[in-house]
């Protein structure tokens, strides 16, 4: 019994000895997965309005580049310049008559601030993800009088994630957010589940 209590305390210092020494400070770029829930409000379509859209989803990529700084021990901010392309969305616009169905098609240039706790000097770590982007919508769509027009506003993101350093170099993470905006008079509300990998150099 001696002797497994005394291994086991030994495989807990050597995994916290090694997660101490893959964390680091520096230049990362990003890679995610990202899979976006669509839902929107106050939608004008010809002469019937206060239409909405929801449930509608599209899996598609985003790219980030950034730095880590280390403000404390186990506790660094990361600061990131994120391009995402949210997807393409088929939506039935709930009482259109004229058009009922909608191409749209959003991609955004995001400004992130993602703090992360590293817990107990291990490499494995809590975050979050608060920002400001730049939202453009394009609408696509052939039945429709509004074919390749677009839209652009701004946005507001929240969110939180769960990450492993695998190295100082090499990250992944799982986690969840919303994104918020709204232009041409309407409210869109897109919530994501991502999975990605960071490289630090």
């Amino acid at each position: 019994m001696k002797k497994a209590v005394l291994a086991a305390l030994v495989a807990a210092a050597s995994f916290q000895a090694v997660g101490s020494e893959y964390v680091s400070d520096g230049w990362y770029i990003g890679l995610d997965v990202i899979d976006t829930e669509l839902s929107a409000k106050n939608w004008t379509e010809g002469a019937v309005s206060s239409n909405s859209v929801s449930d509608v989803s599209s899996t598609s990529l985003a790219a980030a580049v950034g730095y880590d700084f280390n403000l404390v021990e186990y506790l660094y901010l990361g600061v990131e310049l994120e391009y995402a392309y949210y997807g393409s969305f088929d939506v039935v616009l709930d009482g259109s008559i004229q058009y009922p169905v909608q191409k749209l098609e959003f991609t955004a240039l995001n400004l992130n601030l993602k703090p992360k706790y590293y817990i107990a000097d291990t490499a494995v770590y809590l975050g979050g993800i608060f920002g400001i982007g730049f939202v453009n919508g394009n609408n696509d769509s052939m039945n429709s009088g509004t074919y390749g027009s677009s839209a652009s506003g701004d946005s507001v993101i929240m969110g939180a994630e769960l990450g492993y350093n695998f190295t100082k170099e090499l990250s992944v993470n799982l986690g969840y957010r919303t994104t918020t905006a709204k232009f041409d008079n309407v409210d869109f509300d897109m919530k994501t589940i991502f999975a990605g990998l960071d490289y630090k150099f």
